[in-house]
């Protein structure tokens, strides 16, 4: 004996899908907007969505987000290459840029005060009254 169920109108509207389809995206562009290290905005706006939609397929779609990622890496790493190359070839500016960011040099910078502090003292005035104060200090603690 066959038992017929009646759907509901809430069990009816779970089963249909409701709500504007799902958004094309074709993923081979999004790959190469992200090579080029296109923003957020504008991969949305070069795909035909709106940022919203990009943010919540990239929250909700592994594919998606995978995709995205390995564009933004891929351009990224072309970008370290060309700078490597750029160096390699003698460009004493990247040499440089390269050396700041990866092996944490800097340039050194030493700062001499010249002329009257704020009250018409010298830096010589200053080193002075510290040395003067110092030796107060001294004889205080002898």
């Amino acid at each position: 004996m066959a038992i017929e169920r009646k759907i509901t109108g809430g069990e009816a509207a779970k089963q249909a899908k409701m709500g504007r389809p799902k958004a094309e995206i074709d993923m081979s562009l999004l790959e190469e907007l992200c090579k080029i290290q296109c923003t957020q905005g504008e991969i949305a706006s070069c795909l035909g969505v709106s940022l919203a939609t990009l943010k919540n397929r990239m929250n909700d779609d592994d594919e998606f987000l995978a995709t995205y990622i390995k564009g933004r890496d891929q351009g990224r790493m072309s970008i370290r290459r060309k700078q490597y190359s750029v160096a390699e070839s003698g460009n004493v500016t990247m040499l440089i840029w390269l050396g700041k960011q990866y092996l944490e040099q800097k340039d050194k910078t030493d700062i001499k005060h010249s002329g009257a502090i704020g009250n018409g003292e010298t830096e010589d005035d200053v080193i002075k009254r510290i040395e003067e104060l110092e030796s107060i200090g001294t004889k205080r603690t002898l």
